[in-house]
């Protein structure tokens, strides 16, 4: 640290720069579309952290949500390929909002197969 090096600054160019406010109006679609990837990005990190503790390489994504929502899916892909460096594969079914279901139920009503997760 030499204090003979640092210069002084006035008292004006110490403060924030001052901006306008500028009133920005959005769109509904606008609002529904960033809801969209913002709940996508939470999913993908959920997933991408689930995936890393399990050591998985793959993870599959299903439900309704995802039903002719080519943003949440693209979302949910790109956002899991970038955290992954590509280690982590998303994958989607044909018929999400069946498997969904039938995971849901077979998960609660306890037939689901138990196995050690350490495997």
């Amino acid at each position: 640290f030499y204090p003979e090096k640092l210069s002084l600054v006035k008292d004006e160019e110490k403060t924030a720069p001052q901006y306008e406010e500028e009133h920005v109006e959005f769109s509904p679609e606008d609002i529904s579309r960033a809801l969209v990837v913002m709940i996508a990005q939470n999913v993908t990190q959920i997933a991408f952290l689930n995936a890393r503790l399990h050591k998985s390489s793959r993870v599959v994504f299903t439900g309704n949500f995802l039903r002719h929502n080519m943003i949440a899916q693209r979302t949910l892909s790109k956002s899991m390929r970038v955290w992954s460096n590509g280690e982590i594969a998303p994958l989607f079914m044909e018929h999400e909002g069946y498997f969904g279901a039938m995971g849901s139920f077979l998960y609660s009503s306890g037939l689901s197969p138990k196995r050690d997760l350490k495997d």
